[in-house]
């Protein structure tokens, strides 16, 4: 399984396109309804969401792209597994 550009599948999410205002939580929580979430860093206009396993990574990513979040179009890609978190 790989991205819209081309990266293998990780545990690990890529997030952009969320709307202003969003918060750590509120990723977390709609993260959290198709994946454990390990972890969640936000840097200003995108996010790093790390989940427990690769395959909920995938279900996440699947379910979530395209859904809108505070006015905001959700963008995700698997990021690499950096262990940053």
């Amino acid at each position: 399984v790989r991205d819209d550009r081309g990266n293998p599948a990780t545990k690990n999410l890529f997030v952009a396109g969320y709307g202003n205002g969003t918060s750590e939580r509120q990723l977390r929580q709609i993260f959290g309804q198709h994946a454990a979430v390990t972890g969640c860093v936000m840097k200003g206009s995108f996010s790093f969401v790390n989940t427990a396993d690769k395959m909920s990574a995938i279900t996440a990513r699947d379910a979530l792209t395209g859904s809108l979040l505070n006015g905001g179009v959700l963008r995700i890609n698997f990021a690499k597994e950096s262990g940053r978190l």
